[in-house]
């Protein structure tokens, strides 16, 4: 991949239509060496029309996205407490044969309705 230089310092970034996302500064910050993502300009384009559709700005619609999405550990901690409440509603409690037939059902069905 060519690199080309970003405006004139020594920071570089891919020769793809990427462009640099600013992110916020936050106590949390994954970023080690810079305080830029590089995202697709496509990508970049699309959260912005989805914003401005919503009465909001760039900034303030990736915000909410890192405040509403769940990472694989908060997803699988609503799982086990959506499997809890079953069991004690009404005594549902599937198997790991069941829960792997009832994956794959539903991985079926998703696949044919998004085939059409």
């Amino acid at each position: 991949m060519t690199m080309q230089p970003v405006n004139s310092t020594s920071i570089t970034q891919p020769a793809t239509s990427c462009v640099p996302l600013k992110a916020a500064p936050s106590p949390d910050h994954i970023f080690e060496s810079i305080e830029e993502a590089h995202t697709p300009v496509e990508a970049r384009d699309r959260l912005a029309r989805t914003a401005s559709s919503e009465g909001m700005s760039l900034q303030g619609r990736l915000s909410h996205l890192a405040e509403t999405l769940l990472t694989s550990e908060e997803r699988m901690a609503h799982a086990d407490q959506a499997c809890v409440i079953l069991r004690e509603w009404n005594g549902y409690d599937p198997s790991v044969n069941e829960q792997a037939a009832l994956e794959i059902e539903l991985d079926l069905r998703v696949g044919a309705a998004t085939a059409r």
